[in-house]
Order: C-alpha cells, then sequence, then structure tokens
C-alpha cells in the first residue's frame, strides 16, 4: 500500500507492502529516520556533535523518502557521481531470511532488466553491513513529481486527454515488462507517479512475490485480511492469487483509469465488501458518471476490468492497438529501421488477442459494427461483412427502410409499416416526424402509457433498428448514427442519448453530406486502385434536402478518406417542414372555400397532412400530381407542379442555392476546382433547383444522386473504419465545426459583450484548446463566464450553452488569480469543457448544456421501461 494519503486505505497486516511518493525532502537524517528496524548507533559529526549522514557502499544517505512494511526508501548520492538517487533497504526481519533475501535478489535481476521510459530504474545493488546489521539495498533513479493519487487529490478528476496519454504510457511500459516475463501485480494510483513534464513513472515491479513471503509469518492474518489495496485487486488476485499473470495487471490498470476519470475507486465500502464487488459487480459505465466520455473510452474501460480472464484485454499489446483503431490516440509514425529494431523485442505471444472489433470470451462473441441512417421519416442500417462489401439489414418485412413512425395504444405499441397502417384508424395516436420535438421535456400525448421525453421515441426506432440488424448481425453493439449536419449542441446530445437509451453504443455522430461523400468516395478509390493509380483527389459541393433538414457541405477527398471544409445548413427547414406549410395552405383554401376548419378536426388536419405527404412523395415521379379532398360539404380539386412549388412552400423553395452558395465561399475554393456534385434526399427531382447548383460547380463536374442507402452505406464504412480490425484500404471520414463556440465574460456593470470565439465554425472535430483566463483587480464580484454556440443567422444570434460562476464555484479565488480553462470538441461535435484555479488546487467540469437532457440514472431508467414495452406490448413488425 502507498504512504500516499489520498489513496483509499484498508486493512493490512503489517507485512503488507507501503509504496513510498518521492516528492519533498528533508535535510539531514535524523535517528527515527533510519532506526525504525535496525538497532545500530548513529555516528556523530565531531565538530557539531549532530548526527551525520548515513553511508551504504558509494552512497550516502541524504534525506528519508517513504517507508512501509517492507523496507524503507531514502534519498541518497553517490560519493563518485555526484547523482541523487533513491534508496531501498529490505527490512531486518526479512534480512534474516535466507529465502528472503534470495527472493529480494531475484527482483533486483529482475528490476535490473526493466530498462523503459516508464517505469523507474535500477542503478545499483549490494548489502553492506552497518552496526553489525547486513543491510541489503535497491538503488533506483529518483523520480520528482506527484503520485496519481496526489494529483487526483488536489485537482480532481483528470481531463480525458491526458488520461489518454497516461493510459498511453503505462500500456507501453507493461507491453515491455510482461514481454520479459515480468508482472507488477500492483498497479495503482500510488505506484504511478507523473513527472513534471507529464511523463509516467511506474514502481514496485514484482513486489507481491516479497508480500507471499513475508505474509507466512502469520497465516491468521493472511486469512482474515486482505493483502493489498483491494480497490484495484483484480477477481483473480482475490480468489486464485496463485493464478495471476499479466492480465492481473490490467485489470488494475483498468480501476486506475476510472480513478483518474472519476476521482474516487470503482468500488468502496469495507475491505470484504469491496473485495466482493471486484467479483461479481461490473462498474459503472463512464459516460454514465461524466457526459464528456467518449462512449468508445468506455469500451475500453470495460475490455480492462471484465471479470473473467478472457474476456479481459489480453495483452498491453491489444490495449495499445484498440487505443490506435478507435482513433484515441495517434499512432506513432516510426522509421522502418527503429521498426525492424522494436519487431526484435521479446514480446509474449498469446493466442487469443482480444480487442474491441474481435473480442474473445466462453462465447466467442465478437462487437460488430454498423451503420445506421437516422432520418426524419425513414431510416436504414448497412454493414460491411467479412468480404469487406457492404450490405443492407431487412428493417420492415423485406423493406429495407423502417419508417419512423410510432402508434401507441395505452402500454400497446407499433412500429413503422405496421404503425402507418393505423394512421387512419387513430391519428391521434401517431407520433412521427420525432427529432422535432427535441428540446421538450416531456411530450404532451402518453406513449406506451406515460408521458415521455422525445429522446425516449427516438430511442424506440434506434432500438428496433439494431434489433432487427441482429438477425443479420448477431453481435451488432456499435454504430457509426448519420444526423444532420446542421445540428447544434442541444440536437446532437438529444441523439446520443437517445442512442443510450436505446443500447446502441455510438462509435459517433456523422453529418449526413459526409457520409455521402464518403461513400462516394470508397468507390471512387476502388475504381482508382482498379485500374492503378496511387492518387486519388476529389473536391465536392454536397447538397441535401431531407425531412430533418435542409443543408450543404464543401468536402475535399483523397486517399485518406473526406474532409468536410465548410457545412452550412438549417434544420428546421426541411421538406416536413415543407409539408406542413403546403398543409397549412391546403386547410386555408378549404376554409375560404367550405368554411371548414382543420384547427379544430383532429381527422381533417391528419387527412390534409395525408394528402400533402402523398403529393409531395409523388412528385419526385411525375411533374404534375393532382389530389382530391372528400368533405361533407363537397370535394376539393387542385395539383401540385414541380415547377411552380413556390406557390405552396413559399420561401423554403431557394434554401438549397442559398446554403451552397454561403458553404462554397466558406472554404475558400474558386468554383472551377470543385468537380462533383452529390445531390441528397428530395433535391434529386427538384431540376429547377439543381440548375442553380450547377452553376457553383466545374462545367463538367459530375451530378451524383445520393439516397439513404448510400448515407447508411457511408455510415457502415465508417464504421468499419473506427472498430478493429481494422482494414487500411476503407477511408475514412474527418468531420468540421458548423457553428462557432463562443465565450462571454460577463464582468462588472458590462452588458451583452460580445463573445470571445474560442473553436471557430469549420474547425476540424477533435479540436481542442486551452486559455489563461485573467481578470481585472478592481472588480469585486467575481465573472460569470458563458458559453454560446453560434447560429446559422449570425450576428448576435447565439444559444446559451452552459454558465459557471466564478464567485461561487472557487470560494477564496482572488480576481487576479489567472483561471485555466480547456475545451475538447469530440468527433461527434459535442463539446466539453474544464476550468481549474491553479493556485487553489480545484477543477470544475462545464457541463455542455445549462440543463442536462438527461442524467444516468434517467437514461438507466428510460433503458429499463422501453425493453420492457417493446418486449411485452409491441406489435411485431410486418413481415
Amino acid at each position: 500500500m502507498s504512504n500516499d494519503p489520498n489513496e483509499p486505505r484498508r486493512p493490512v497486516p503489517s507485512a503488507a507492502t507501503r509504496h513510498f511518493s518521492m516528492t519533498g525532502a528533508v535535510d539531514g537524517v535524523q535517528p527515527d529516520d533510519v532506526d525504525f528496524d535496525f538497532e545500530f548507533p548513529l555516528p556523530l559529526d565531531r565538530s557539531s556533535g549532530a548526527p551525520a549522514n548515513i553511508t551504504l557502499g558509494e552512497y550516502i544517505i541524504t534525506h528519508r523518502i517513504g517507508a512501509g512494511g517492507m523496507g524503507q526508501v531514502f534519498g541518497a548520492r553517490h560519493k563518485t557521481m555526484d547523482r541523487e538517487v533513491a534508496v531501498k533497504i529490505l527490512p531486518k526481519r526479512l534480512s534474516q531470511d535466507p529465502l528472503a533475501v534470495e527472493r529480494f535478489y531475484s527482483e533486483v535481476r529482475a528490476q535490473a532488466r526493466l530498462m523503459h521510459p516508464n517505469i523507474v530504474t535500477a542503478f545499483d545493488a549490494g548489502c553492506h553491513t552497518l552496526g553489525g546489521h547486513r543491510v541489503h539495498y535497491l538503488v533506483m533513479e529518483l523520480v520528482r513529481g506527484e503520485s496519481l493519487s496526489q494529483r487526483i487529490a488536489n485537482f480532481g478528476p483528470m481531463p480525458s486527454s491526458e488520461v489518454l496519454s497516461i493510459l498511453k504510457q503505462a500500456a507501453e511500459a507493461l507491453q515491455y515488462a510482461h514481454g520479459l516475463g515480468i508482472v507488477h501485480r500492483d498497479i495503482k494510483p500510488g505506484n504511478m507517479m507523473l513527472t513534471k513534464d507529464g511523463g509516467l513513472k511506474i514502481f514496485d515491479f514484482g513486489l507481491a512475490v516479497l508480500r507471499e513471503i513475508d505474509s507466512q509469518a502469520s497465516a491468521a492474518a493472511h486469512e482474515s485480511q486482505l493483502v493489498g489495496t483491494v480497490e484495484f485487486m483484480s477477481p483473480e488476485q482475490i480468489n486464485t492469487p496463485e493464478k495471476v499473470d499479466h492480465r492481473s495487471d490490467l485489470y488494475s490498470l483498468g480501476a486506475t483509469l476510472f480513478y483518474m476519470l472519476i476521482g474516487r475507486p470503482m468500488f468502496t465500502g469495507e475491505a470484504i465488501q469491496t473485495a466482493l464487488a471486484q467479483i461479481h459487480r461490473r462498474p459503472t459505465p463512464l459516460y454514465e458518471i461524466r457526459g464528456d466520455i467518449d462512449l468508445r473510452f468506455d469500451s475500453v474501460f470495460q475490455s480492462l476490468v471484465a471479470k473473467d480472464v478472457n474476456d479481459r484485454c489480453q495483452s498491453a499489446h491489444d490495449l495499445l492497438e484498440k487505443l490506435y483503431a478507435l482513433n484515441l490516440i495517434e499512432r506513432p509514425v516510426v522509421p522502418s529501421t527503429v521498426r525492424s529494431t522494436r519487431s526484435s523485442l521479446p514480446r509474449m505471444n498469446f493466442d487469443r488477442p482480444t480487442s474491441l472489433g474481435r473480442g474473445t470470451s466462453t462465447s466467442q462473441r465478437t462487437f460488430e459494427p454498423i451503420g445506421i441512417d437516422l432520418g426524419m421519416m425513414r431510416s436504414r442500417a448497412s454493414y460491411v461483412n467479412a468480404s469487406h462489401k457492404v450490405e443492407e439489414v431487412p428493417l420492415d418485412g423485406d423493406a429495407y427502410q423502417l419508417r419512423n413512425m410510432l402508434y401507441s395504444d395505452a402500454e400497446r405499441i407499433a412500429i413503422g409499416s405496421s404503425a402507418a397502417a393505423k394512421r387512419v384508424q387513430h391519428p391521434n395516436q401517431i407520433f412521427y416526424g420525432l427529432q422535432r420535438w427535441y428540446g421538450l421535456p416531456l411530450l404532451e400525448r402518453p406513449f406506451g402509457g406515460r408521458r415521455v421525453p422525445p429522446e425516449v421515441l427516438v430511442s424506440c426506432v434506434l432500438r428496433q433498428l439494431i434489433l432487427t440488424a441482429r438477425h443479420n448481425l448477431p453481435n451488432a453493439s456499435h454504430a457509426v448514427v448519420t444526423i444532420p449536419g446542421c445540428y447544434d449542441q442541444m440536437h446532437r446530445i438529444s441523439t446520443q442519448t437517445a442512442c443510450a437509451i436505446a443500447g446502441v453504443e455510438v462509435l459517433q455522430l456523422l453529418d449526413k453530406p459526409l457520409a455521402a461523400a464518403l461513400a462516394e468516395v470508397e468507390i471512387g478509390m476502388r475504381l482508382a486502385r482498379a485500374s492503378g493509380k496511387n492518387e486519388f483527389h476529389r473536391t465536392m459541393l454536397v447538397v441535401m434536402l431531407s425531412g430533418g433538414a435542409c443543408e450543404a457541405a464543401v468536402v475535399k477527398a483523397d486517399l485518406e478518406g473526406a474532409r468536410t471544409l465548410s457545412l452550412v445548413g438549417d434544420w428546421k427547414r426541411g421538406t416536413l417542414r415543407w409539408q406542413d406549410r403546403a398543409t397549412k395552405r391546403l386547410a386555408g383554401l378549404i376554409e375560404n372555400k367550405f368554411g371548414v376548419s382543420a384547427r379544430d378536426n383532429l381527422n381533417l388536419a391528419s387527412q390534409l397532412q395525408r394528402t400533402m405527404e402523398r403529393a409531395l412523395e409523388r412528385l419526385r415521379h411525375t411533374s404534375r400530381v393532382p389530389f382530391i379532398v372528400e368533405l361533407p360539404k363537397g370535394r376539393y380539386e387542385d395539383a401540385i407542379h414541380r415547377d411552380r412549388l413556390s406557390e405552396w412552400v413559399e420561401d423554403l423553395e431557394g434554401d438549397c442555392g442559398l446554403f451552397a452558395k454561403e458553404a462554397v465561399r466558406r472554404a475558400n475554393l474558386p468554383p472551377d476546382s470543385i468537380d462533383s456534385l452529390l445531390l441528397i434526399g428530395d433535391v434529386r427531382w427538384l431540376p429547377h433547383i439543381q440548375s442553380e447548383l450547377v452553376k457553383l460547380v466545374r462545367s463538367d463536374a459530375r451530378v451524383v444522386p445520393i439516397g439513404s442507402a448510400d448515407l447508411a452505406r457511408g455510415a457502415a464504412l465508417q464504421a468499419r473504419a473506427l472498430m478493429p480490425p481494422i482494414d487500411p484500404t476503407t477511408p475514412k471520414a474527418f468531420a468540421a465545426t458548423s457553428y462557432d463556440l463562443g465565450m462571454i465574460v460577463q464582468e462588472g456593470n458590462l452588458q451583452n459583450p460580445t463573445p470571445k470565439i474560442l473553436v471557430p465554425k469549420d474547425s476540424s472535430l477533435g479540436y481542442q484548446v486551452s486559455r489563461t483566463l485573467r481578470f481585472t483587480q478592481d472588480v469585486r464580484r467575481q465573472p460569470v463566464l458563458q458559453w454560446v454556440e453560434g447560429t446559422r443567422s449570425g450576428g448576435n444570434n447565439w444559444h446559451r450553452l452552459s454558465q459557471v460562476d466564478l464567485q461561487h464555484c472557487f470560494e477564496g479565488r482572488k480576481t487576479a488569480d489567472p483561471v485555466q480553462l480547456r475545451i475538447e470538441v469530440d468527433e461527434s461535435g459535442i463539446w466539453c469543457g474544464a476550468l481549474t484555479w491553479l493556485a487553489g488546487n480545484k477543477h470544475l467540469a462545464i457541463p455542455p448544456l445549462a440543463e442536462p437532457i438527461m442524467d444516468a440514472v434517467s437514461i438507466r431508467q428510460w433503458r429499463d421501461w422501453l425493453e420492457s414495452i417493446m418486449l411485452c406490448n409491441m406489435e411485431p413488425v410486418q413481415r
């Protein structure tokens, strides 16, 4: 156990290992410092009569660093080399045991083999007679820094980016040590230190061997108490310690990962309770405790802390590969000469590698990714099969589309075509256009017998998609889900919440225009490779008019994949708005002619909605669609013409051209550089809109129609690119922010100041920014910091996201004290932030929204309820 006062403690035998913290130093050695176990007189300095420094061979002891049951650690200086070192001394009670001494030197030899930048280096070892006693000692490098447990105690939970850096260093150290056959057995925050430059150092490899020896001195104590730090023990360390192998270190590393991110151990309580929890209880998912944790990060954590060693990540090498494959860390570029040298290093060969994409367990389960095109009106799902071909999933009978329509009668529900069949008779029990209700706390009409948030309706569709996909892909669990790129923070977080309720592990929320571009790029790259070309370049203007949004993006593609340069759009102006606008006009015409109002007649309103939906859908295949509305007072006849849509939808028709021009301008590209025009959704059947769009691209540009199947294809390709095993021939999509992210400092009497832009629009996702905030000293009240998001309207139109009142969050802070701000925007376009008051050692996480969409407990409760409703009360989808 560590001497660190901030690390959780458990009762242990007197012989339990207590490690040291190499921070701080005390000049001079006092009698109590050295004579903790040995009975020998201290020499005196004859000139002063004060205790003199102790000498062990070539090492002059200068100060004590730490002490524990397995020995005491001192700072020392080499007499000849004048180098500061750390010296660990074997306790007297063990130095008199020949077996313990032999084990000590076995450990010394093992430690001497470890030469890694993230492992404390052993310099020397020996035996020195002092005061009639043989003193066995090990000399190591002296590390100046703080342990991870001290760091958490001082600053609170760590940012995910910093934790990933530590996890990478720890994995590299364990990969190296395990390759030499050395298992640590005591990985925990107190045995891991951070240097001033952010480097990681791991201590005490192999001390568990010595603990076993010492524990034999008191069998009763060994039986009644747990030896070590149970908060970081693996289940097999508690159940069958004789069978512990390298995978136990990975479990402990996962427990340490939880501690770094959350600020407390996975399980707490009495020693036995904690031990039983390590054996039986699954830890809470990270994303349910911290909303800024990437779900991919949680999947890595879960693979480390699996109870069964066969379900667990099988090696530190596999852990690193998983981190690379999920793009949580960047793979280093290694020169060929170095690469060949590294390949010669010893590494343990495991027959059953584990990764997120190819897991191992008693059931040989694999985790298979799918791509979901989550539309406003309809959705699709696709996946990449074993032959690297994209396959669609039948979702509603033989149909590859699932209509996003729900029916509810008390607790009885139906989805898709089953719900659509009930629309005529039960219009007031139908739910469709589900995402348009994002932002409401609860819907007015009940669903499944109770009022629900809109995210639950969307999750019902998503859950049906994932369950149906499992007919083709039994282990479908992770997904890339498409959304309109113009979605703001609230819509993105709502969609992410809906996925969590549905039990869908989100790899990424992918912008629909980028999904379309990726599908097109993948085909182009395959054709280029087939023709022997080693280069591929394309610049595309992607324009989408769907039920949920109207938007345009400029995308640049090469052999790596597709990258968004700019995106402009509005989620309020999709074809669902077209239908509503056309329905209101039709209702007005009927009221003027017959005096019948749809405002007070739900059946008539539903009839008019269905009429305009069918008319606009049929307009995809013909230039003129006549329609008839049968009324008690007579018949209303009219028609919709393609070239006269403005009569029905007014100003909405010009949005595509307007957004496309703005996207091209923001991309800062000349029109003749755009060689492809991709048309998504309903814009494909509106030639007068297309004629405006072709003026924005090169005269010989390819015009490519894109359907929802292509969007699902792009999502499936992205899912395959994010999940191991990695196919290097699969291109990847790189999205960008659509809106500015800014901060307003409300200081003193200053009202409505101009926001300071922290993350500019069109910044590549994965963006990070760090700022030191300083404020004036003459203001008595500390400022309020408010984070805002830009809108399509620009100018002074901003959406409020979150705010922090420094007057209350950092009590005792002087106005002049600087505050460190860190902002991150993940690959799904969702931001998170943190404030750190360095002088006060305080850390504060900034929520992405002032009012959270839903907390972790509510998500779990809604998930359980939805699972029960769909299992017990849902009508089967028609097949």
